[in-house]
């Protein structure tokens, strides 16, 4: 249950799992977080976590703005549904 509604059938999220996943976030929400730094060189590259953190979606979608029109609503509902 998500927000006291029930779930059934395919998620509504989007899968993390391909490389295409921040074109589909800009798509949807207009925004996306930074790519995470590559080590160079000989330096072994740590592993980190697909999709947007925590933090970085209540920074950005934390408060939707009283002035907010229908569109920038619909878009802080879908990340809050997130």
């Amino acid at each position: 249950m998500i927000a006291g509604l029930p779930i059934e059938g395919n998620p509504l999220c989007m899968s993390t799992d391909f490389d295409g996943w921040r074109k589909q976030m800009q798509t949807l929400i207009g925004m996306v977080p930074l790519e995470p730094l590559e080590l160079e060189g000989d330096k072994k590259r740590e592993r980190v976590a697909v999709g947007a953190p925590f933090t970085w979606i209540a920074w950005n979608f934390g408060n939707c703005p009283e002035n907010a029109n229908d569109d920038e609503v619909k878009t802080y509902a879908r990340v809050y549904m997130w």
